[in-house]
């Protein structure tokens, strides 16, 4: 790309073409046309550009793209300053568009399934395409539309999640949460289940702890039939034993899985660290030792990755929580290498983070460090909260709260 272009995608060059020659008095799909162009341009800018290089832009598909001036001079044949003027024009009127067919959606709805389509394509960019097809699932989920809902996964959206696509990630976790009160959501688990992107973008994206004796729970037990890899098995009988321990079962077969696992790089490290935090509670409430597995958490927390580890951390650490067990907790903070100041381009991570200090407070307030205990409480943001197992985490939130208010109390006395 020659430099100094200032393109937000691909689509910036292919929507410029179409916005010049819908401009133009003459259709440049004939060639001699093109000699008129040039002239054309020259009336309008006093400027030059060659028949040879409107051809390559206008005529032939390549990937060469025009010099800056080029861009500038056709910019300023149809009345604006310069590429970048262009850019920041159509932008705006692309944002006017969007919230116009987002409120016509909200209102209208849509006809059919090519009338969804027809509103799913209307926008190019990713960017539109989020709120445009949250709009639509909404209506799909009123009008309980099981025939489009159950081939969601097949539109590219949905394709490779990716938490450093900050849109995607608020976009499946939007998604989710349409879903969680809904009982269509019944109807569609048996098709999202054996979907590869549905396994992908929701089964494994939204974690939903709070309803692991609902809908959540059938979502697993669905998924198994069709994931039978390694992760796949990892992480539905991590599940499957914690909602065990949810109905108060501690032995399982689920349990014994886990147990039996064999540790390989074919699994993700969020599946094993949930595993290993699983293990270490069943232990605590047998009243076995924790070192067992507690020598596992350098490794597991070795990730370079800054989002996943910590990701990880939060993960083990809302899993093993209890109020009067807080050494693996320790333990994990302690081996937490915190991401550096550059973290602040991924919002997830510092979520995440915002919520580890609930744990930080925790152990502060366990080992009798109360003015530092409340003074990280009180540094949480609850805007920065998860939006799913939200629930279970509020309920930990209340729990170190009224630790920390007994303890003032008792310090005062």
């Amino acid at each position: 790309m020659p430099r100094g272009i200032n393109i937000q995608n691909e689509l910036d060059i292919g929507d410029f073409r179409k916005e010049i020659t819908s401009r133009l008095p003459f259709s440049l799909k004939i060639n001699k046309n093109y000699n008129r162009f040039s002239e054309y341009i020259f009336e309008k800018t006093n400027m030059i550009i060659s028949v040879s290089t409107l051809k390559r832009f206008f005529l032939y598909d390549n990937d060469v793209l025009p010099s800056r001036n080029t861009l500038d001079i056709l910019c300023q044949t149809i009345g604006k300053k310069d590429w970048d003027d262009y850019l920041n024009s159509s932008k705006k009127l692309t944002d006017f568009e969007h919230i116009e067919m987002i409120k016509s959606i909200e209102i209208i709805g849509y006809q059919n399934k090519s009338d969804f389509k027809k509103i799913y394509e209307k926008f190019d960019y990713p960017e539109y395409k989020y709120g445009v097809t949250l709009a639509l699932t909404k209506i799909a989920i009123q009008k309980k539309d099981i025939d489009i809902l159950k081939d969601i996964f097949m539109l590219p959206i949905f394709h490779h999640p990716d938490p450093k696509n900050i849109r995607q990630y608020y976009f499946l976790e939007y998604f989710g949460c349409l879903f969680r009160n809904n009982d269509i959501i019944y109807d569609l688990i048996p098709y999202w289940a054996k979907d590869p992107v549905g396994q992908t973008s929701y089964c494994e994206f939204f974690i939903d702890f709070d309803n692991l004796n609902g809908y959540f729970g059938k979502v697993m037990e669905e998924y198994h039939k069709y994931k039978q890899n390694p992760d796949g098995l990892l992480l539905y009988h991590c599940m499957m034993y914690e909602r065990d321990l949810k109905n108060g079962k501690i032995e399982s077969e689920n349990l014994q899985f886990l147990i039996d696992f064999k540790d390989t790089d074919r699994v993700k490290s969020t599946n094993n660290i949930r595993r290993l935090a699983l293990l270490l509670v069943y232990n605590y409430k047998k009243g076995y030792p924790l070192d067992i597995y507690m020598d596992e958490i350098p490794r597991l927390l070795s990730e370079k990755d800054d989002y996943l580890r910590t990701l990880n951390v939060y993960t083990f650490c809302f899993l093993v929580f209890d109020k009067d067990n807080f050494y693996p907790v320790k333990e994990v903070l302690s081996n937490f290498e915190y991401p550096k100041k550059n973290y602040c381009n991924n919002i997830f991570t510092i979520r995440l983070l915002n919520m580890i200090k609930l744990y930080e407070a925790f152990v502060n307030l366990k080992e009798w460090n109360i003015e530092k205990a409340e003074e990280i409480f009180l540094s949480i943001d609850k805007m920065y909260f998860l939006l799913y197992s939200i629930n279970h985490y509020n309920k930990q939130y209340k729990l170190v709260e009224k630790m920390l208010q007994y303890e003032k109390q008792n310090t005062l006395i």
